[in-house]
């Protein structure tokens, strides 16, 4: 018999940057296996069941977006986004594409809010950010 989902973790790590070798982060594999093994001994799933990627900022704001509102949450208890890059100042994070930067407050935070994640409302939404400044 299959142990139910606690929930799902939206996993994304920029591990290589358009242009830029010498801010590969090559360590954060190791990150990945742990996460992976942490989350998996709690109950929870990875989404789409696997770490994202090398994603560009349009590309993490549209894949955070998907999971917020993925009808795979009505039937969680739990959801967490875990993302691993470099990062800046005022909770900014850099995607793939080093030039631009996603605002993890003003611009992924509120696709969990109750009006728009409606498959979450009233659930736990844990993020983990991972990101030198």
């Amino acid at each position: 018999m299959d142990t139910p989902t606690v929930g799902y973790v939206l996993a994304i790590n920029i591990i290589n940057f358009d242009g830029k070798p010498n801010l590969r982060r090559g360590g954060s594999l190791q990150d990945e296996k742990d996460i992976k093994e942490v989350f998996e001994g709690l109950g929870f799933a990875l989404y789409r069941s696997k770490v994202h990627r090398d994603k560009t900022c349009d590309e993490i704001k549209t894949l955070v977006e998907e999971f917020s509102k993925d009808p795979i949450q009505d039937h969680c208890s739990c959801s967490v986004v875990v993302i691993m890059s470099h990062g800046s100042r005022y909770s900014r994070i850099y995607g793939r594409d080093y030039d631009h930067t996603v605002h993890v407050n003003n611009e992924l935070v509120p696709m969990f809010a109750n009006d728009k994640a409606i498959g979450l409302r009233g659930k736990p939404k844990l993020f983990f950010i991972q990101a030198c400044r």
